[in-house]
């Protein structure tokens, strides 16, 4: 029987990469021929995808670019040049992406009161692009169900964009479930070269984090701890995150002024496009620092929790099915008793959360390619706090393997010295498949003022 062990341990290496690798325009090329593939056989004629600084993933995905500033619409034909329609300053952002898009001049997505000058009307931008009466789809950031209350042709894009390409097209469908759904979204299974430009981005969060976890004392503030968690100027895939006490409960929460003391929880995260690392854990260097009434936490909670995350990184491997990942936390760790809600684990790109095939009954199986974000979140009854170990994992098939060791060697022997870590120091059970993007993962340490001792398993 596996048991929780709280003791001595030897730290995880921690580093930054000088360089991260680059996508080449082939990279770019494939995926746009795997989205025309997917047009030609639902027989879409245009694909149009919106963006705007909180939602551009699926943007930069094909055009190599995210929008600053302002909003964008990328059009891309099933045959023939992609065409992106930018305001004021973005209209050269294609030339630097250097993927042959083409610029069109829509002054509407500028900022207020900035010149318009020459700028013609959405309706008539669509139609000289070729979208009177096709089938056209278009793609935000979501799509709909019936579980969401709303019919599936729901759009979550600004209206008067929908209306115009409404009134253009012969139909339009919402197409944000080609790139997103689980399992079958173009954007759920990543190549070598993006893993190793996701790897990289899973270093720079995970130092952050680590030096953030090394400062943490009382006295210290939200803001202090925060100052570590440097992005290198790499574009976040969320905002940063620190709390202390009962603001903690709150997670989402941005840091603030306010000061650490001893027996506090603290929560924190941090993400950079492409990966995201997160730790709760108490300001303290035991039980005994801890209030009365949760200085049984670490058995209660915390143990629970940790076993519930082995088993959950035993159980990932390729063919494995979302519903059977789901199964596997809630059986060890109930969802009825700890209090977590959102789905216990979901894919990671360059948007924190793509979508997740893990849930209740789901037949989504877990492929070569997939980027896997370990989840759990307790959220246990007051006065108990939980806990987090949020970290990204890649599957990847022998091939793939082979081509992550010869096409990007450094980033593979980072990831076989991660998993050596987890295994001979940490006790995990990884399947060969299993590729640890962050430095930290498996690391966990429920006591944050005692920097020597950690979770185990034995």
């Amino acid at each position: 029987m596996k048991q929780v062990v709280y003791k001595k341990i030897e730290k995880p290496r921690v580093l930054i990469p000088q360089r991260a690798p680059e996508l080449e325009e082939a990279h770019f090329q494939r995926r746009a021929e795997r989205l025309r593939e997917r047009m030609r056989r639902d027989s879409i004629d245009f694909f149009l995808i919106y963006a705007d600084r909180e939602h551009a993933a699926n943007f930069s995905f094909f055009a190599g670019f995210d929008p600053r500033f302002e909003e964008a619409l990328l059009v891309i034909p099933q045959r023939g040049k992609m065409m992106a329609l930018l305001g004021n300053e973005n209209l050269t952002m294609p030339q630097h992406a250097d993927l042959g898009i083409e610029s069109i001049y829509f002054g509407s997505f500028s900022l207020i009161s900035q010149p318009r000058d020459g700028t013609k009307d959405l309706l008539r931008l669509l139609r000289e692009c070729g979208l009177e009466g096709k089938r056209t789809a278009l793609a935000g950031w979501k799509y709909y169900t019936q579980a969401d209350g709303c019919p599936a042709v729901s759009f979550e894009v600004p209206h008067y964009i929908v209306e115009a390409a409404r009134t253009t097209t012969a139909s339009l469908t919402n197409g944000s479930d080609i790139l997103m759904a689980p399992g079958e979204g173009l954007r759920t299974t990543l190549e070598a070269a993006e893993i190793a430009r996701f790897e990289f981005s899973a270093c720079v969060v995970a130092t952050g984090i680590y030096n953030l976890l090394e400062g943490v004392e009382p006295g210290v503030s939200e803001v202090d701890l925060a100052s570590h968690l440097n992005s290198l100027g790499q574009p976040l895939c969320c905002h940063p995150m620190c709390s202390f006490g009962d603001k903690a409960r709150f997670g989402l929460s941005s840091p603030g002024f306010g000061t650490a003391e001893l027996g506090d929880f603290m929560t924190c995260a941090f993400g950079v496009q492409g990966a995201l690392t997160a730790r709760a854990a108490y300001i303290a260097g035991g039980p005994e620092d801890l209030p009365a009434e949760t200085r049984d936490w670490a058995n209660t909670i915390a143990m629970p929790y940790f076993l519930a995350s082995y088993r959950w990184l035993k159980s990932l491997r390729i063919g494995v099915t979302g519903g059977e990942l789901y199964q596997t936390v809630d059986a060890g760790f109930p969802k009825t008793k700890y209090g977590w809600h959102l789905n216990p684990g979901h894919y990671i790109a360059a948007d924190e959360w793509v979508s997740s095939p893990v849930f209740v009954g789901s037949a989504v199986p877990l492929g070569s390619g997939t980027y896997m974000q370990l989840d759990i979140i307790p959220s246990p009854p007051v006065p108990y706090f939980g806990g987090n170990m949020e970290d990204g994992y890649v599957l990847a098939n022998e091939a793939l393997r082979r081509e992550l060791a010869e096409g990007f060697p450094d980033v593979y022997s980072r990831m076989q010295h991660r998993r050596r870590y987890m295994t001979e120091t940490l006790g995990f059970e990884l399947s060969e498949e299993v590729m640890p993007m962050s430095d930290l993962a498996g690391y966990y340490r429920p006591y944050l003022t005692n920097l020597q001792k950690g979770f185990i398993v034995e």
